[in-house]
């Protein structure tokens, strides 16, 4: 039990009465004041609310699992599905979305020293855009021939990557 002063009389009051005592005005408190531990434990809530969110949203970007491959995937070889994998994380990694997107399963196109992927405009990929609309879209992704280096990837027309190796003469 605290006194404050009332706000008509400047008489003290006793912070739990409804009214004072003198003049009859309605006992007003005034507003909560935080203190520095208060505010400390709210900072340190958000703090922790903030590395929780970046942790989950990091894990979920970088730690999700390859799908399964399906009856048609299981029968090619184990570096060309290694190779669809590198072309599926490279595509992730250039998506807005990497969670929004689509990435149907598609045939190596047997190119010497290495791996080629296309996906035409109708063949399932689809990315998010900024709106979150599905958009179609075309892609061609080269591995490298020990199956987990993306040397190139082109997606609507766009270089993302190009280090194609040099012919030797």
């Amino acid at each position: 039990m605290a006194l404050i002063k009332c706000s008509e009389c400047a008489s003290d009051v006793s912070d739990k009465a409804k009214s004072c005592p003198k003049c009859g005005a309605p006992v007003v408190l005034p507003p909560p004041v935080l203190t520095r531990t208060d505010t400390a434990k709210m900072w340190l809530m958000f703090l922790g609310l903030g590395a929780a969110a970046v942790w989950f949203i990091h894990h979920e970007l970088n730690e999700a699992p390859a799908p399964e491959p399906t009856a048609a995937v299981a029968s090619t070889a184990p570096y060309e599905i290694q190779a669809l994998a590198a072309c599926s994380k490279a595509l992730k990694r250039a998506a807005k979305n990497p969670s929004g997107i689509n990435i149907p399963y598609t045939t190596d196109l047997a190119t010497a020293g290495g791996y080629m992927f296309n996906w035409d405009k109708g063949d399932g990929l689809t990315m998010q855009n900024g709106f979150g609309a599905k958009i179609d879209t075309q892609a061609t992704c080269v591995v490298a021939e020990d199956g987990t280096t993306v040397i190139g990837l082109v997606v609507d027309g766009k270089k993302l990557i190009y280090n194609l190796p040099k012919h030797k003469k």
